[in-house]
Protein backbone atom coordinates (compact mmCIF):
# COMPACT_ATOMS: atom_id res chain seq x y z
CA UNK A 1 0.00 0.00 0.00
CA UNK A 2 1.37 3.57 -0.92
CA UNK A 3 -0.21 7.01 0.10
CA UNK A 4 0.11 10.20 -2.61
CA UNK A 5 2.54 12.42 -0.86
CA UNK A 6 0.34 14.82 -3.30
CA UNK A 7 -3.08 13.74 -2.81
CA UNK A 8 -4.58 13.18 0.27
CA UNK A 9 -7.71 10.88 -1.44
CA UNK A 10 -4.94 9.06 -3.40
CA UNK A 11 -4.22 5.46 -2.63
CA UNK A 12 -2.72 2.95 -4.38
CA UNK A 13 -2.37 -0.86 -3.56
CA UNK A 14 -0.42 -3.79 -5.00
CA UNK A 15 -0.72 -7.80 -5.04
CA UNK A 16 -1.44 -10.24 -7.00
CA UNK A 17 -4.43 -12.33 -8.81
CA UNK A 18 -5.16 -16.42 -8.00
CA UNK A 19 -2.41 -16.92 -10.97
CA UNK A 20 -0.11 -14.99 -9.59
CA UNK A 21 -1.12 -11.93 -12.01
CA UNK A 22 -0.42 -8.22 -11.33
CA UNK A 23 -2.47 -6.35 -9.40
CA UNK A 24 -2.18 -2.23 -8.62
CA UNK A 25 -5.29 -0.68 -7.83
CA UNK A 26 -5.88 3.00 -7.37
CA UNK A 27 -8.47 5.04 -5.72
CA UNK A 28 -9.12 9.01 -5.61
CA UNK A 29 -11.33 8.63 -2.91
CA UNK A 30 -9.71 7.28 -0.07
CA UNK A 31 -11.14 3.73 -0.80
CA UNK A 32 -14.63 3.97 -2.18
CA UNK A 33 -13.73 2.96 -5.56
CA UNK A 34 -10.51 1.58 -7.30
CA UNK A 35 -9.23 1.21 -10.66
CA UNK A 36 -6.79 -1.15 -12.13
CA UNK A 37 -3.64 0.84 -13.30
CA UNK A 38 -1.55 -2.86 -14.10
CA UNK A 39 -0.46 -1.77 -17.58
CA UNK A 40 2.95 -2.98 -18.13
CA UNK A 41 3.25 -5.29 -15.35
CA UNK A 42 4.12 -8.94 -15.68
CA UNK A 43 3.87 -10.58 -12.07
CA UNK A 44 3.20 -10.07 -8.60
CA UNK A 45 3.23 -6.84 -6.93
CA UNK A 46 5.44 -6.95 -3.76
CA UNK A 47 6.01 -2.91 -2.25
CA UNK A 48 4.85 0.20 -4.13
CA UNK A 49 6.67 3.60 -3.33
CA UNK A 50 6.05 6.87 -4.36
CA UNK A 51 8.53 9.68 -5.49
CA UNK A 52 8.59 12.26 -2.48
CA UNK A 53 9.43 14.96 -4.43
CA UNK A 54 7.86 14.17 -8.06
CA UNK A 55 4.09 14.30 -8.46
CA UNK A 56 2.33 11.45 -10.65
CA UNK A 57 5.88 9.21 -10.30
CA UNK A 58 5.77 5.89 -8.53
CA UNK A 59 8.33 2.82 -8.22
CA UNK A 60 6.88 -0.71 -8.29
CA UNK A 61 8.90 -3.44 -6.95
CA UNK A 62 7.89 -7.28 -8.54
CA UNK A 63 8.61 -10.37 -9.02
CA UNK A 64 10.50 -9.49 -12.15
CA UNK A 65 12.19 -6.58 -11.14
CA UNK A 66 11.77 -3.04 -10.64
CA UNK A 67 8.94 -0.51 -12.51
CA UNK A 68 8.55 3.04 -13.09
CA UNK A 69 5.55 4.66 -13.47
CA UNK A 70 5.28 8.26 -14.41
CA UNK A 71 1.96 9.25 -15.35
CA UNK A 72 0.53 8.34 -11.94
CA UNK A 73 0.19 4.49 -11.87
CA UNK A 74 -1.44 4.27 -15.77
CA UNK A 75 1.21 2.65 -17.51
CA UNK A 76 4.71 1.05 -16.08
CA UNK A 77 8.10 0.87 -17.75
CA UNK A 78 10.59 -1.55 -16.73
CA UNK A 79 14.26 -0.04 -15.11
CA UNK A 80 15.76 -3.23 -13.65
CA UNK A 81 14.89 -7.03 -14.16
CA UNK A 82 18.09 -8.43 -11.85
CA UNK A 83 15.49 -10.73 -9.60
CA UNK A 84 12.42 -10.10 -7.14
CA UNK A 85 12.06 -6.48 -5.63
CA UNK A 86 10.73 -6.63 -1.89
CA UNK A 87 11.90 -3.30 -1.40
CA UNK A 88 12.78 0.38 -2.59
CA UNK A 89 14.25 3.48 -1.12
CA UNK A 90 14.14 7.00 -3.10
CA UNK A 91 16.76 9.15 -1.40
CA UNK A 92 15.96 12.82 -3.01
CA UNK A 93 18.82 15.50 -2.56
CA UNK A 94 19.11 19.01 -4.37
CA UNK A 95 21.68 17.52 -6.50
CA UNK A 96 19.81 14.48 -7.76
CA UNK A 97 17.71 11.27 -6.73
CA UNK A 98 19.32 7.36 -5.49
CA UNK A 99 17.07 4.96 -6.08
CA UNK A 100 17.82 1.78 -3.94
CA UNK A 101 16.25 -1.59 -4.32
CA UNK A 102 16.20 -4.49 -1.94
CA UNK A 103 16.03 -7.94 -4.32
CA UNK A 104 16.26 -11.33 -4.25
CA UNK A 105 20.03 -10.91 -5.14
CA UNK A 106 20.94 -8.45 -2.91
CA UNK A 107 20.93 -4.42 -3.00
CA UNK A 108 21.67 -1.88 -5.86
CA UNK A 109 21.22 1.52 -6.93
CA UNK A 110 21.04 4.16 -9.66
CA UNK A 111 21.83 7.76 -9.85
CA UNK A 112 20.87 8.32 -13.33
CA UNK A 113 17.43 7.31 -13.58
CA UNK A 114 17.88 3.31 -14.07
CA UNK A 115 20.30 4.08 -16.90
CA UNK A 116 22.81 2.29 -14.89
CA UNK A 117 22.61 0.24 -11.85
CA UNK A 118 25.52 -0.75 -9.31
CA UNK A 119 25.77 -3.32 -6.58
CA UNK A 120 25.89 -2.68 -2.80
CA UNK A 121 26.41 -5.94 -1.67
CA UNK A 122 29.99 -6.09 0.40
CA UNK A 123 29.72 -7.12 3.58
CA UNK A 124 26.53 -8.82 3.04
CA UNK A 125 26.75 -12.33 4.39
CA UNK A 126 22.97 -12.69 3.16
CA UNK A 127 21.96 -10.95 -0.29
CA UNK A 128 17.96 -11.97 -0.10
CA UNK A 129 16.68 -8.59 0.95
CA UNK A 130 12.92 -7.95 2.69
CA UNK A 131 13.53 -4.32 3.39
CA UNK A 132 15.70 -0.96 3.34
CA UNK A 133 15.40 2.13 5.52
CA UNK A 134 17.40 5.49 5.72
CA UNK A 135 18.39 7.39 8.41
CA UNK A 136 19.78 11.15 8.41
CA UNK A 137 17.40 13.41 7.04
CA UNK A 138 20.18 16.58 7.28
CA UNK A 139 22.97 14.97 7.49
CA UNK A 140 25.25 11.81 7.02
CA UNK A 141 22.84 8.97 6.83
CA UNK A 142 22.97 4.99 6.72
CA UNK A 143 21.60 2.68 4.32
CA UNK A 144 19.90 -0.32 6.36
CA UNK A 145 19.27 -3.73 4.84
CA UNK A 146 17.33 -6.33 6.53
CA UNK A 147 17.38 -9.84 5.33
CA UNK A 148 15.74 -13.40 5.01
CA UNK A 149 17.00 -15.14 8.27
CA UNK A 150 20.39 -13.33 8.07
CA UNK A 151 19.71 -10.67 9.79
CA UNK A 152 19.99 -6.64 9.34
CA UNK A 153 23.28 -5.03 8.14
CA UNK A 154 24.01 -1.20 7.68
CA UNK A 155 26.43 0.66 5.04
CA UNK A 156 27.80 4.42 6.24
CA UNK A 157 27.60 6.96 4.56
CA UNK A 158 31.60 6.28 4.98
CA UNK A 159 31.58 4.04 1.57
CA UNK A 160 30.05 7.16 -0.03
CA UNK A 161 26.70 5.96 -0.43
CA UNK A 162 24.41 7.16 1.93
CA UNK A 163 26.08 11.01 2.39
CA UNK A 164 23.60 14.43 2.44
CA UNK A 165 26.30 16.61 2.35
CA UNK A 166 24.44 19.28 -1.00
CA UNK A 167 22.64 21.24 1.95
CA UNK A 168 24.19 24.40 3.07
CA UNK A 169 25.12 24.70 6.35
CA UNK A 170 22.41 26.07 8.98
CA UNK A 171 22.74 26.92 12.47
CA UNK A 172 25.49 24.81 14.39
CA UNK A 173 26.58 23.50 10.89
CA UNK A 174 30.09 25.37 9.66
CA UNK A 175 30.88 23.75 6.90
CA UNK A 176 28.45 22.17 3.36
CA UNK A 177 29.54 21.19 0.38
CA UNK A 178 27.63 20.68 -3.06
CA UNK A 179 28.71 19.76 -6.43
CA UNK A 180 27.32 20.02 -9.56
CA UNK A 181 26.42 18.44 -12.48
CA UNK A 182 25.74 15.34 -10.27
CA UNK A 183 26.61 13.79 -13.52
CA UNK A 184 30.39 14.50 -14.24
CA UNK A 185 32.79 13.77 -17.10
CA UNK A 186 36.32 15.77 -16.82
CA UNK A 187 35.03 18.31 -14.18
CA UNK A 188 33.25 18.65 -10.97
CA UNK A 189 32.45 22.03 -9.75
CA UNK A 190 32.08 22.43 -6.09
CA UNK A 191 30.30 24.73 -3.99
CA UNK A 192 31.58 24.94 -0.39
CA UNK A 193 30.36 27.18 2.44
CA UNK A 194 32.08 27.95 5.62
CA UNK A 195 30.57 29.33 8.66
CA UNK A 196 33.99 30.76 9.53
CA UNK A 197 37.96 30.99 8.61
CA UNK A 198 38.70 27.51 8.36
CA UNK A 199 41.42 24.79 7.08
CA UNK A 200 39.84 23.15 4.23
CA UNK A 201 41.08 19.33 2.94
CA UNK A 202 39.50 16.59 1.05
CA UNK A 203 39.78 14.38 -1.14
CA UNK A 204 37.11 11.76 -3.64
CA UNK A 205 36.87 8.56 -2.67
CA UNK A 206 35.39 5.44 -4.62
CA UNK A 207 31.86 3.76 -3.11
CA UNK A 208 33.98 1.11 -1.02
CA UNK A 209 35.72 3.93 0.82
CA UNK A 210 39.00 3.77 -1.02
CA UNK A 211 40.42 7.54 -1.51
CA UNK A 212 41.12 7.74 -4.98
CA UNK A 213 41.73 11.95 -5.32
CA UNK A 214 43.42 14.27 -2.90
CA UNK A 215 41.97 17.70 -3.06
CA UNK A 216 44.26 19.38 -0.97
CA UNK A 217 44.42 21.99 1.80
CA UNK A 218 43.14 25.07 1.56
CA UNK A 219 42.72 28.63 4.16
CA UNK A 220 39.68 29.84 3.81
CA UNK A 221 37.56 32.73 5.07
CA UNK A 222 33.89 32.46 6.03
CA UNK A 223 31.76 32.85 3.17
CA UNK A 224 31.22 30.44 -0.47
CA UNK A 225 33.91 29.31 -2.51
CA UNK A 226 33.36 28.20 -6.30
CA UNK A 227 35.98 25.02 -6.61
CA UNK A 228 36.84 22.97 -9.14
CA UNK A 229 38.33 19.56 -9.85
CA UNK A 230 39.83 17.40 -12.68
CA UNK A 231 38.12 14.28 -12.92
CA UNK A 232 39.80 12.97 -16.24
CA UNK A 233 42.04 10.37 -14.22
CA UNK A 234 39.32 8.60 -12.64
CA UNK A 235 37.14 5.56 -13.90
CA UNK A 236 33.30 6.21 -14.10
CA UNK A 237 31.08 4.96 -11.50
CA UNK A 238 29.87 6.76 -8.10
CA UNK A 239 31.80 8.57 -6.13
CA UNK A 240 31.90 11.00 -3.28
CA UNK A 241 33.83 14.06 -1.93
CA UNK A 242 34.58 14.46 1.28
CA UNK A 243 35.73 17.87 3.15
CA UNK A 244 36.91 18.49 6.47
CA UNK A 245 37.26 21.89 8.34
CA UNK A 246 37.96 22.95 11.64
CA UNK A 247 37.13 19.19 12.98
CA UNK A 248 33.73 19.08 10.98
CA UNK A 249 32.90 16.95 7.97
CA UNK A 250 30.63 17.31 5.02
CA UNK A 251 30.22 14.65 2.00
CA UNK A 252 28.22 14.68 -1.23
CA UNK A 253 27.78 11.94 -4.02
CA UNK A 254 28.38 12.57 -7.72
CA UNK A 255 29.01 10.05 -10.24
CA UNK A 256 31.62 9.70 -13.14
CA UNK A 257 30.63 9.53 -16.71
CA UNK A 258 32.96 8.03 -19.58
Amino acid sequence: MAYDPFDSNRVLIGGDTNWSGPVVLVSTDLGQTWTSSSHGLTSRVNVIVPHPAIPGCYYCGTQDGLYRSTDSARTWTSVWSGGAVRAIVVDHEATGDIVYIGSSTGVSYTADDGASWMPLNDGLSNTSILALATSGDSGPGDLYAGTEGGGIFRSSSASGIAGHGSRLPGPGQPISVAVSPNLCRTTARLTVRLAEPATLQGGIFDRTGRAVLDLGIRHLPAGTWALTSDLRRLPAGSDFIRLRAGGQMCSTRFVKVE
